[in-house]
């Protein structure tokens, strides 16, 4: 049992070495990776593969699902262990090219201690598999009602982007770290626009929960929805109108990749 687990975790360590290489070769090439169905095919690759490919190896060599756990977790340890090897690596580099490093982890590390802040770090991956069925009902549930009710077709890309990795400053595990919340924040406004459009359509109506409305006007443009003493006339010229949800924003202007030490100076500023 030992020997298995020892062979996945090496497997594992080998197999996510070989996917960063490609994507650092990739990325010298092309952004491709960086968008939709590329980025999401990497965090499979990077995430999820590796625990079923553990399972399985587990559970055939032992045929019994002790040994699939067991598979499972030796596969999760060598992703614990493979994001501090290249943190450490990632780290080296940065400092032989005298690049400023954002230090968001370590100066978390020094508020909360290193094993919290790591364990709670760990604590969000198993959210991953949500948030890939999220994916999946982007496409499984809007699509066909661009195909059967016209509504306005959404482009992944504009959402679901990575960029973060052009930030010079943005070094090692915390560049894992913001890649992956890069990913998940996407989705999500990719989500939160879909529901605009969905509710817009069938459910052009405000909430009779008051602190309700106002925590949900964050995220819908609910000015365009009736008031739930509507009348039936009112509703019946709401329904049915598509484009009522929060249309794509002109993009705001954002700060650059950082090239020398300013985001360094510019967290240390906020942090005094």
């Amino acid at each position: 049992m030992i020997e298995t687990c020892l062979v996945i975790f090496a497997a594992t360590l080998g197999w996510l070495a070989f996917l960063t290489c490609v994507v650092f070769i990739v990325d010298s090439v092309s952004r491709a990776w960086a968008h939709p169905p590329a980025i999401d095919a990497v965090v499979v690759g990077f995430t999820m593969l590796p625990w079923v490919g553990g399972w399985v190896a587990g559970a055939r060599i032992h045929s019994s699902w002790v040994g699939g756990l067991l598979g499972m977790l030796a596969s999760c340890a060598a992703q614990f262990v493979a994001v501090e090897l290249f943190d450490f690596a990632h780290r080296a580099v940065a400092k032989r090219k005298k690049i400023g490093i954002l230090e968001i982890n370590r100066t978390i590390d020094r508020r909360v201690g290193w094993w919290r802040n790591r364990m709670g770090l760990w604590a969000t991956v198993p959210s991953v598999p949500f948030f890939l069925l999220n994916r999946v009902g982007h496409v499984a549930s809007y699509y066909p009602l661009i195909l059967f009710l016209d509504f306005p077709p959404l482009k992944q890309s504009e959402y679901i982007k990575v960029s973060r990795h052009k930030i010079k400053n943005l070094v090692g595990a915390d560049l894992v770290w913001c890649l992956y919340c890069d990913w998940m924040t996407g989705g999500w406004s990719l989500t939160s626009e879909m529901l605009n459009e969905v509710e817009s359509y069938w459910c052009p109506l405000l909430f009779d929960d008051k602190d309700k409305c106002e925590k949900c006007s964050q995220f819908f443009r609910m000015e365009t929805w009736a008031t739930p003493g509507a009348s039936a006339e009112e509703l019946a010229r709401l329904a049915g109108k598509k484009g009522g949800g929060r249309r794509a924003i002109a993009e705001q202007p954002c700060m650059g990749p950082f090239s020398n030490g300013q985001a360094t100076k510019t967290l240390a500023s906020k942090e005094s």
